[in-house]
């Protein structure tokens, strides 16, 4: 059997575990919270493929978390609210799946006798089913600096999740 290494490096590709974000900005009054955060108040959803479990989605939320909060000069976020869920569907395909059916036959006529053997392939369609797990995760967090850390329960720091690249000094 030959394998292209192109199909190799695909399977490899579409065969990791990914997750999907979506950051946006939260208006606290929706959420019955004060208005003192100034803007620093956003939600996120994450959303993983089937390959990924629901510990590694919620990793990467962190991670994303992170890494936005860098991204905007604070250095810790805080978790107001989280929500997660799993979805569970079946899928299914069709392959034709071949048959092959064989048959021998003798025949003897006027002292003369004559033997056959033979065979046919016939290609029957069956239906495999597959069930596909996505795990989400959505969070509501705010940023804070190092002042603030004290003010807030539970709070994550940034470098426990997300290291940025060095930039090359050249």
């Amino acid at each position: 059997m030959k394998i292209s290494y192109g199909f190799l490096i695909s399977l490899f590709l579409f065969g990791c575990a990914t997750v999907d974000k979506n950051i946006d900005t939260v208006h606290p009054n929706e959420y019955g919270i004060s208005d003192d955060f100034n803007g620093k108040i956003f939600s996120i959803y994450c959303n993983g493929n089937d390959m990924a479990d629901a510990k590694y989605v919620d990793d990467k939320c962190k991670e994303y978390m992170s890494e936005f909060a860098h991204e905007k000069g604070y250095d810790f976020f805080s978790v107001i609210g989280q929500d997660g869920g799993t979805k569970t569907s079946v899928e299914s395909y069709t392959v034709n799946t071949p048959v092959t059916t064989y048959s021998n036959a003798s025949v003897y006529s006027g002292g003369y006798s004559s033997y056959g053997y033979g065979s046919s392939t016939t290609y029957v369609p069956q239906t495999h089913h597959y069930t596909i797990t996505k795990h989400a995760k959505g969070y509501l967090f705010v940023l804070i600096d190092k002042a603030e850390k004290n003010k807030w329960q539970n709070y994550y720091k940034v470098s426990d999740y997300y290291i940025p690249e060095e930039k090359n000094k050249d």
